[in-house]
């Protein structure tokens, strides 16, 4: 049985039960976030939502699910929201679910800022690019090096290959066909430096992936050389903003640089159909960060109504500091692995300038 409770003084408007199409309709041009849409709330919870918190001045629309064990998920991911009207949120929640000990909710400003009580669940940088009204005014405030380096890999790549093309196509009918080249390349390229990709840790990642581009809001931007796919970006495109999802190259063409030549061409491409912003997600932060990304920190948390409630989940403060521990482990293991291989290349660059004529010719 639906409810519809409202709260004038937050604002505020609770409704329980399915969630009505026309409010799912709406998140779109309220958040421009592929993971504050309908398709991926069907596609990535194992759950469906229970209820809607509708907030006015500014409008919010945010879907949530409840666990039937005193937690309430808010379902939107990357979304901008002020710290006062996530506060208002919560309150109105609180009221209607009294029941509830803690709210779980992804936010995209300081977690400090929220005047409720709050856990910190994990925190993670989105890159994301603020596109101008033209490709040549977003490449002309690129630094000197990357913009060299774009004007280089692109006459190697026609130098080596004439007949080298990159198109946007519909990947509806290929999505299988695009998937697995996409999966098969980075195993190719992760399993060369002895590494496991998430492809292989979480399966469900796939069909996640498969299914919201049959869904039909995706484009590939693909590069063929020698009439053999080489290169895909994966775009989805929500409102006036588009999501960079996946992206690799035939480990074959390292050397020409085809990920880099790609990625410039689906930037161009977005900007070209009026896209204001580009979401790359996260990892490899220096590759993104020379096309003009920025940080966004997404942190996710838990709220609760009142200090007292935050003392009764003390399991998940062993997780989160459990989590916490093994990703300080992992983030020590690749420094001190990348400091060896620093150490190891500039000793051996030392021995190779200080060997003479002579001892090559030896040698």
């Amino acid at each position: 049985m639906k409810q519809r409770l409202a709260y004038p003084d937050l604002g505020a408007t609770v409704e329980l039960g399915e969630v009505r199409d026309d409010l799912l309709a709406e998140l779109p041009a309220l958040y421009g976030s592929l993971f504050s849409t309908s398709d991926w709330f069907d596609l990535f919870f194992d759950r469906p939502p229970t209820g809607c918190c509708i907030l006015e001045d500014p409008r919010h629309v945010l879907v949530f699910g409840r666990d039937g064990r005193g937690t309430v998920e808010i379902y939107n991911r990357t979304f901008e929201i002020t710290p006062r009207d996530a506060e208002r949120a919560c309150r109105a929640l609180f009221r209607v679910l009294p029941f509830v000990h803690r709210i779980r909710l992804h936010v995209l400003f300081a977690p400090g800022e929220l005047r409720l009580p709050t856990r910190v669940l994990g925190t993670r940088d989105h890159l994301m690019l603020d596109l101008p009204g033209t490709a040549e005014e977003w490449e002309a405030s690129l630094g000197r090096s990357t913009r060299r380096n774009l004007k280089l890999y692109e006459n190697r790549l026609r130098r080596a290959y004439p007949d080298a093309r990159t198109e946007v196509i519909d990947p509806r009918d290929r999505a299988e066909e695009l998937l697995d080249l996409i999966v098969a390349w980075k195993v190719a390229r992760f399993s060369a430096k002895g590494l496991t990709t998430y492809w292989e840790t979480r399966p469900d990642e796939y069909t996640l992936v498969f299914e919201l581009l049959k869904r039909g809001n995706g484009e590939a931007v693909v590069t063929t050389v020698d009439g053999r796919v080489a290169a895909i970006v994966l775009l989805f495109w929500i409102g006036q903003s588009v999501c960079a999802q996946e992206w690799a190259h035939d480990p074959a063409f390292d050397s020409l640089h085809l990920g880099f030549v790609c990625l410039r061409a689906a930037i161009r491409h977005a900007i070209s159909r009026g896209a204001v912003s580009m979401d790359l997600l996260w990892g490899n932060e220096q590759y993104k960060e020379r096309f003009g990304a920025r940080h966004v920190p997404s942190s996710g948390i838990s709220v609760f109504p009142t200090r007292r409630a935050r003392l009764h989940t003390l399991r998940e403060e062993r997780q989160v500091a459990w989590r916490r521990l093994r990703r300080e482990g992992s983030r020590r293991y690749w420094q001190a692995r990348h400091q060896a291989g620093r150490v190891v290349r500039g000793a051996t660059a030392r021995v190779r300038a200080a060997r003479t004529p002579n001892d090559t010719e030896e040698g």
